[in-house]
């Protein structure tokens, strides 16, 4: 387990990681083929009241965040992750 799972795991024990690689590989790319570093957790938050705490964390921590929702394609990019980052499904 990385420390940056860790460290979330420890500061935020309710919230939901999904460290599957079936799940890390599905945000790897983008629906147009752009490719971007595979995810370290999806984060599967179950209410809104998660997401500040989230963000607080990871600002505090420097780990990069990408936010996905299941609406629509994700083609330009935008849903690639750098390395090290946690996906947030607001789905």
């Amino acid at each position: 387990m990385s420390q940056t799972i860790e460290l979330l795991k420890r500061r935020l024990p309710d919230l939901v990681l999904d460290e599957s690689d079936a799940a890390r590989a599905v945000f790897e790319r983008d629906s147009s083929g752009i490719e971007g570093a595979r995810p370290l957790a999806v984060a599967r938050l179950r209410t809104a009241a998660e997401v500040q705490p989230l963000v607080a964390v990871c600002r505090e921590s420097g780990i990069p965040l990408v936010p996905v929702s299941s609406v629509g394609e994700h083609h330009r990019g935008d849903t690639t992750c750098a390395e090290g980052a946690i996906v947030v499904d607001l789905s």
